[in-house]
């Protein structure tokens, strides 16, 4: 599959993205630009699913710590 030519091969990843999403930013674009999925218009997908991804881990990572239990 081919990608427009006029398009970036990966979106430049948005600057509020730190941490545990940028992470996940760096290796689910690279996937995808390995399939030749990935254009322009994902970004703002993408960011979104990055940043919910962070807070997922942390999340977690606080339940492994604290346990379910919320005062």
């Amino acid at each position: 599959m081919s990608m427009n030519p006029n398009e970036p091969e990966i979106p430049d990843c948005p600057k509020f993205l730190t941490g545990e999403a940028r992470t996940e930013w760096r290796r689910v674009t690279k996937e995808l630009h390995a399939l030749g999925l990935i254009g322009r218009v994902d970004r703002m997908m993408l960011s979104s699913y990055c940043e919910s991804w962070a807070i997922w881990r942390e999340a977690c990572e606080a339940i492994k710590r604290d346990g379910v239990t919320v005062v």
